[in-house]
């Protein structure tokens, strides 16, 4: 998460999706601490000093960066974060033969058999 200082955030309100138009960055305003500063969640590449952004669903809202900060956390591209949610689920429990018998039993009185 970024703090982004610019004196022109007025038009930009929480959740906007914003661009970088001067380097490649997208991400989403998270808090509008004020009209000159906000929290931003960076979805890819970057935001820096000088960096012009602009508002993706109003186009015409646009912003020149005086300066950021990195608040927290490492920057986790959307495939990332998948894979790993995906690789924690890989394991897979299997039961003990002694169980079985009982969970089928359960398992036809479910159904009404």
């Amino acid at each position: 998460m970024y703090l982004i200082s610019s004196s022109d955030f007025t038009e930009f309100n929480v959740d906007d999706a914003i661009t970088n138009n001067t380097n490649t960055g997208t991400g989403y305003i998270t808090q509008k601490i004020s009209s000159s500063n906000v929290k931003v969640t960076v979805t890819t590449g970057g935001f820096i000093s000088g960096d012009r952004i602009k508002n993706t669903s109003n186009t015409s809202s646009s912003a020149n960066i005086i300066s950021t900060a990195v608040l927290s956390g490492t920057p986790v591209t959307n495939y990332a974060y998948e894979d790993i949610v995906n690789e924690s689920k890989r394991r897979i429990k299997i039961l003990k033969p002694t169980y079985i018998d009982a969970i089928v039993n359960e398992f036809k009185k479910k159904l009404g058999e």
